[in-house]
């Protein structure tokens, strides 16, 4: 069986929208075997031309940095995986850097890009914005961390093993931090069946 693409009609229309450039919009497919129009509201990021770089850090002794994170919308701290979004004229190597530098006071290494031929999505029914996934290894703290006003985060240093662990046992529940975790295992010499 073959899935059809729908097809939109129409544009988006922009319900609301903060400075940051997060908006919630609206936007309307036709069925490919009904024909019908359908309504979905959906959440974009700068009209889906901006993709956040998200990266699993490691340590030149092999350790994962991670942060806590308070997040607005879990309404809790979130264990995760480093990452943010380009400022104009930033490559997404760019954004690894400096966020992780921002975010942990550490100085990336290699980076390794986890999706080279396509990105992937946050969660492709609701949030129009695909991620950029990276591993960036041999990373040395450098500074203390200075994040921005709006972050309220620390740093956080796992070994691998417990860092897979944080991942099995629901410690992380972050989907994001999941999924790089899963990319990266195979380039840190961890076998998957």
């Amino acid at each position: 069986m073959t899935v059809r693409m729908s097809e939109q009609v129409g544009e988006d229309i922009i319900l609301a929208k903060n400075d940051w450039g997060k908006e919630f919009i609206q936007r309307h497919y036709k069925h490919p075997k009904t024909g019908a129009v359908n309504e979905y509201s959906l959440f974009s990021y700068k009209g889906g031309k901006v993709r956040p770089s998200i990266f699993m850090a490691v340590t030149t002794d092999g350790n994962v940095i991670a942060i806590r994170q308070f997040r607005e919308a879990a309404n809790e701290v979130i264990l995760e995986l480093p990452g943010g979004n380009p400022k104009k004229g930033q490559t997404a190597e760019d954004v690894v850097r400096a966020e992780l530098l921002e975010e942990t006071g550490y100085q990336a290494g290699a980076i390794i890009n986890l999706t080279p031929n396509k990105p992937i999505y946050l969660e492709p029914s609701s949030y129009t914005v695909s991620m950029l996934s990276f591993l960036v290894t041999d990373c040395r703290k450098v500074a203390e961390p200075t994040p921005d006003k709006t972050e309220n985060l620390e740093a956080e240093i796992f070994t691998l093993a417990q860092w897979i662990a944080a991942c099995m046992t629901g410690e992380v529940h972050d989907s994001k931090s999941i999924a790089i975790t899963l990319l990266a295992l195979p380039h840190l010499g961890v076998t998957l069946p």
